[in-house]
C-alpha cells in the first residue's frame, strides 16, 4: 500500500507541467486591452510563427471578420488588417492544406477535408452543415484534423465561426439540413459535437465560440426583441459549457463586440417578453455599425483580430505576464529581451563583483587592486667583510 502511495506521489511530481497547469483560456475584451497596451511579449508573437502553429477556421460570412476567404481576396478580415498595420502580425490563409507553406507567419486553413466528395479533397466549405450540424459534417471535421496530422501539418486549434445562425429566424440547419430557427436541440448538438471533437482529436483543441449578436440591421432592441434574447441566452449556455472544462478555449466574440471601440462601456438593452419578464440583451455595440468588413466596420474586425493574436500567444505558451519594455521593468540581475525578463549572465561592467571576477580581471566592477609594498629581506653574514672570507679560502697564509 505504501509503495502505491509513493508511486502516485512520484507520478504527480514528475507529471508534465503543461498537464498540471492546464486551464481554460477565455478570450474577451480584456485580451484586446492587453494587445493595445503592448502586454503581449514579442517573444511569444515570434513563437507562434516559429512553432508553425496552424489554425483550422471554418465559417460563413461573419467568420471573415477575423480572417477572410482565400476565394475573396478583396475582403480584409481583422488578421489581414493587423498585418497591414504591422508586418510582424503576418498571416497565411489557404483553403487547401497542401498550399500552406510560408515561413514566419501564422497559418490559417479555411478548408475541410472531403476526400471522395469533391474533385479536390480540401474544399473551402463554410456552413454548419460542413462542420457540426449533422453526422457527415462532424466526420468532415474529424477527418480534416486527422488528415492534417497525416500530412505533417498538425492543426493546433479548430473553430467554427457563427454567422446569423442564432440571431435570425430560419437560419439554422437541422440534422437533415432543413432550414429551421435555432432551438435547444441545435444548441445541445453544437455543444455535444465540440465535446466529441475534443475527446476524439489528439493534440488539437476545438474552440468554443459565442455567436455574433447583430442581425445585419441597426435597429434597436424593440425590433430585434425575442431574437436578441435568443442569441443572448444561447451565448450564455456556450459560456457555461466552456467554463465546465478543465482546459480548452472560449473565444467570446459576443462579449468583445458588446463593448465599444475603446472598451470603456458596454451596450445594455432590455426587452420584455410575452410573460412580462424583462430580459437583458447582449447585442453588438453601435460603434460597429457600418460597412467595410463582413457585416460590420473595420473596427470590430480589428478588435477580433487582436483578440485572436492574444489567444495564439497563450496557446504558444505565454502565461499572460505583461511584457517588459525596458530593463528597469525587470528585477535585479535581469534584462528585458523581446518583452521577456531574463536572468542576466554576469559580465564585467554589470556593477557587481561576481565570484569569477577580481580586481585584476574586472577593475570596473571590483575596483583597482591595492599596491603591495615589497620589502626585501637582507640576510647579514656573520662576516663583516665577505671579501676577506673569500681570501681566507683561497689564499694560503
Amino acid at each position: 500500500m505504501k509503495r502505491g502511495v509513493i508511486f502516485v506521489i512520484l507520478l504527480i511530481i514528475f507529471m508534465p507541467i503543461n498537464f498540471v497547469n492546464a486551464e481554460l483560456i477565455i478570450v474577451n475584451h480584456n485580451a484586446v486591452d492587453d494587445f493595445n497596451a503592448g502586454n503581449i511579449p514579442d517573444y511569444w508573437i515570434n513563437q507562434i510563427k516559429e512553432q508553425n502553429l496552424l489554425v483550422h477556421w471554418v465559417g460563413q460570412s461573419h467568420s471573415m471578420q477575423i480572417v477572410t476567404r482565400p476565394t475573396e481576396p478583396q475582403v480584409y478580415g481583422g488578421l489581414e488588417l493587423l498585418e497591414q498595420i504591422d508586418p510582424k502580425y503576418a498571416v497565411e490563409i489557404e483553403c487547401k492544406l497542401t498550399n500552406v507553406d510560408e515561413t514566419n507567419v501564422l497559418h490559417i486553413v479555411k478548408g475541410q477535408y472531403m476526400y471522395g466528395r469533391w474533385y479536390e479533397p480540401w474544399q473551402c466549405r463554410f456552413g454548419d452543415e460542413h462542420y457540426w450540424a449533422n453526422e457527415e459534417a462532424r466526420q468532415f471535421t474529424e477527418n480534416s484534423i486527422s488528415q492534417a496530422a497525416i500530412e505533417g501539418k498538425p492543426i493546433k486549434l479548430s473553430g467554427w465561426a457563427w454567422s446569423f445562425d442564432i440571431v435570425v429566424d430560419n437560419m439554422a440547419l437541422d440534422e437533415d439540413s432543413t432550414q429551421i430557427t435555432f432551438n435547444d436541440e441545435r444548441m445541445s448538438t453544437y455543444l455535444s459535437s465540440l465535446e466529441r471533437f475534443n475527446n476524439n482529436t489528439e493534440n488539437t483543441t476545438v474552440i468554443y465560440l459565442t455567436a455574433v449578436t447583430d442581425d445585419n440591421t441597426y435597429n434597436g432592441p424593440d425590433y430585434i426583441g425575442y431574437r436578441g434574447w435568443r442569441v443572448t441566452k444561447y451565448n450564455q449556455e456556450i459560456r457555461d459549457a466552456a467554463i465546465q472544462l478543465d482546459d480548452g478555449i472560449l473565444f467570446d466574440q459576443a462579449e468583445i463586440e458588446n463593448w465599444n471601440v475603446d472598451n470603456t462601456e458596454r451596450r445594455i438593452d432590455y426587452w420584455v417578453d410575452d410573460q412580462g419578464i424583462t430580459r437583458q440583451l447582449e447585442l453588438r455595440h453601435q460603434d460597429y455599425n457600418g460597412d467595410g468588413c463582413a457585416h460590420g466596420n473595420p473596427e470590430v474586425c480589428l478588435k477580433k483580430g487582436k483578440a485572436f493574436w492574444w489567444m495564439m500567444a497563450r496557446v504558444a505558451g505565454w502565461d499572460g505576464t505583461p511584457a517588459c519594455h525596458i530593463d528597469e521593468d525587470c528585477g535585479n540581475n535581469q534584462q528585458c529581451n523581446q518583452g521577456i525578463c531574463e536572468i542576466q549572465e554576469p559580465y564585467c561592467g554589470d556593477g557587481t563583483c561576481d565570484i569569477n571576477e577580481a580586481c585584476y580581471t574586472c577593475q570596473e566592477d571590483c575596483g583597482r587592486c591595492g599596491k603591495i609594498k615589497y620589502t626585501p629581506t637582507i640576510v647579514l653574514s656573520p662576516y663583516k667583510n665577505w671579501w676577506n672570507k673569500l681570501l681566507e679560502l683561497f689564499v694560503p697564509r
